[in-house]
């Protein structure tokens, strides 16, 4: 990586505790300190919420940043996998308090990044991969915010936004990729993994396709882009171990689709001779340790021609993935047919092409009826990423998979609504009518609950009340005999613990409504959608029979909170066992609500 155009300043996490406003550059520039080797940074990702300052005028984000820096310097607690990361990959995302604990300065582009003079800021901008390199740490900081003009500002937008998405690949391609921590409260704390939110991640989320509000960046970073991806082929091959060697072929079977909407094309190699040689390959049957062989890796870059000629050379098409690997988004169990529903661009030419891999793999003894460990289908994956192309070729030859749903009872059209994925879901629903009731799900949640449960995309929601979906859906009973078990144990640990696991307070706290779910999400925008929807405010269908004011109380969301309490939510409401909001805020140490 070439030079920093501009040095590095980083402000003590000692002197960020005491500040009562977030400062410029110029203002505390006499305070900073410039990055050395060993010095555990905190690289920290954010919008602003005006256009004079990234700060509200009650210090929303400050007061954030300040809460999880102090819970960091006293190693008082672990940062939790995300919902999914949770389920998928267990606790290996999961940060130890001791590792936070080493966190000694803080790089913010406010004052890190001169705010006066336009050349040293380019400077210093052009330099983000270098700052993002250094740092051990990247937080995204994204509390249930609003814009002074009204725009949201939330977890959501910030994944939308082209810089954010840049900062986040950046943070991918350094040598050490950081797990993404958010806060979106000072409870609300999750790891991520370095491919960021699962249903807004940086194999489906390209740089070039966010959003920018100078139109030229988004050309302008292409190159910048090129090159990262380059360079950090470039050191993998060159370290040679297996696991380097994974990542080295992994970007460039994505190298194309992570420079989508920058101008820039990939030219591919015309031969397998010549692919294989590229990417260090002996042999077509040649297999590493955790199951990716050739055949992964041209299915990954949608070659058709290479699959067939690797078929041809004796590759099997039966093998599995033997290992998660959250960084790429696989599971154990995964198969090809899983891999092929990983291409990410949405050309008329890519369903044709997908397809015919698909043909292929088939052809060849693929089991169609592979499954991750946790039940997911190769129909499943391209749902959870969304790519039409992929669903379309899979539903033609493999129809019966529509209906087969996995561990928890949600079948693969529910993956379209938990990750946000509106044109796709909005195609299916005028397909398949009868699979889209919200008794009809495979689960207790109806369409609207599936929408705010995990990206809680906005337009999705809309869609979703404007076609007639209830807004006050949920009816335990459907839940399936392994989803019983985990709301039974779900309510158990939450009498026992103040902090439970993220998947065990998900499903005792957040899991009802959609009103509950989007309150305990931070998800503010649906929280107004919902309500004016007409959803009850004072709903106690929970399986702790809390409202959704008890729930955005438990998960901190003061925004939240003050949003419902506006809209009338008794906020003298018991439980089941008799707590009030307060007493869910109380006892998750929300004191300031």
């Amino acid at each position: 990586m070439p030079a920093a155009q501009y040095p590095m300043h980083v402000l003590p996490v000692a002197r960020l505790l005491q500040l009562q406003r977030l400062p410029t550059h110029e203002e505390i520039k006499d305070e900073l300190v410039l990055q050395r080797d060993g010095m555990a940074t905190v690289f920290v990702s954010q919008t602003w919420l005006s256009r004079s300052h990234p700060d509200t005028a009650d210090n929303v984000k400050l007061t954030l940043l300040q809460s999880f820096l102090r819970d960091a310097s006293a190693g008082k607690k672990d940062v939790r996998p995300s919902l999914l990361c949770e389920i998928f990959w267990g606790g290996r995302l999961k940060i130890k308090a001791r590792a936070l604990r080493k966190i000694q300065y803080v790089w913010l582009d406010v004052f890190s990044i001169p705010q006066a003079d336009r050349e040293q800021q380019g400077a210093a901008i052009a330099s983000i991969p270098n700052y993002v390199s250094s740092a051990a740490f990247f937080v995204c900081v994204a509390g249930a915010w609003r814009h002074e003009s009204g725009a949201l500002r939330d977890v959501r937008a910030w994944c939308a936004r082209g810089w954010c998405r840049m900062e986040l690949l950046c943070n991918l391609l350094s040598p050490e990729a950081k797990p993404l921590i958010v806060l979106q409260s000072p409870t609300d704390v999750r790891s991520h993994g370095p491919a960021g939110l699962f249903g807004r991640n940086w194999i489906i989320s390209p740089v070039g396709r966010g959003e920018f509000t100078v139109e030229a960046d988004r050309v302008a970073l292409g190159p910048v882009i090129e090159r990262l991806i380059d360079e950090r082929m470039a050191a993998k091959r060159a370290e040679g171990t297996e696991a380097a060697l994974r990542w080295y072929r992994f970007l460039h079977a994505h190298k194309a689709s992570l420079l989508l909407g920058t101008g820039i094309k990939v030219t591919p190699y015309d031969t397998l001779e010549a692919w294989m040689r590229r990417l260090a390959f002996a042999s077509a049957t040649q297999r590493d340790g955790q199951g990716w062989s050739p055949l992964s890796y041209a299915i990954l870059e949608g070659r058709v021609d290479l699959v067939t000629a690797l078929l041809d050379a004796g590759a099997n098409a039966t093998g599995v993935l033997r290992r998660d690997e959250p960084a790429f988004l696989v599971t154990k169990g995964m198969s090809d047919l899983h891999l092929a529903a990983m291409r990410c661009d949405e050309d008329e030419s890519e369903t044709t092409r997908v397809e015919s891999i698909i043909q292929v793999l088939l052809a060849r003894g693929a089991d169609a009826g592979q499954r991750d460990t946790s039940g997911n289908s190769c129909l499943h994956f391209a749902c959870t990423l969304g790519h039409i192309s992929c669903i379309e070729a899979i539903l033609k030859h493999l129809p019966a998979l529509k209906d087969e749903p996995m561990s928890f009872g949600v079948a693969p059209f529910g993956y379209l609504a938990l990750n946000g994925h509106t044109a796709a879901l909005e195609r299916y629903m005028d397909r398949f009518p009868d699979d889209f009731r919200d008794d009809n799900t495979g689960a207790p949640a109806g369409w609207v609950n599936y929408a705010c449960e995990l990206v809680g995309d906005l337009d999705l929601i809309s869609m979703l009340i404007a076609r007639g979906h209830a807004v006050d859906y949920f009816d335990v009973s459907r839940a399936v005999p392994k989803l019983k078990k985990i709301l039974w144990v779900s309510k158990l640990v939450n009498r026992l613990m103040n902090r439970p696991p993220t998947i065990l307070d998900h499903y005792a706290v957040g899991y009802a409504t959609p009103l509950h779910l989007a309150a305990y999400n931070g998800n503010i925008g649906a929280v107004d959608l919902l309500l004016g929807a007409g959803a009850d405010v004072a709903s106690t269908r929970h399986p702790l029979r809390m409202t959704p004011l008890a729930a955005a109380a438990a998960a901190g969301h003061r925004e939240v909170c003050a949003r419902l309490l506006a809209a009338g939510a008794p906020v003298d409401a018991r439980d089941g066992r008799g707590r009030t909001a307060s007493a869910w805020a109380a006892r998750r140490g929300h004191t300031e609500l």
